[in-house]
């Protein structure tokens, strides 16, 4: 009987790892999927950064090579 309950147990301790390990992969695929959603919007972003910094500096090199 001890054995009986002892393997029960085990089996309801199985399941519940089981489940907490789905859950949490489930919850991993989540953040990963708005992760790359959020990078996606400030790749964006950081490209019209840079083209508005490469554009200044062309006015710049012109003023200078002007001088």
């Amino acid at each position: 009987m001890a054995k009986d309950k002892l393997a029960e147990s085990a089996n309801e301790l199985k399941e519940k790892v089981v489940a907490t390990t789905a859950a949490k992969k489930q919850t991993l695929d989540e953040q990963v999927d708005s992760i790359v959603q959020d990078v996606s919007h400030k790749a964006d972003d950081v490209i019209n950064t840079l083209e508005k910094k490469l554009a200044e500096l062309k006015a710049r090199n012109k003023k200078i090579q002007k001088s």
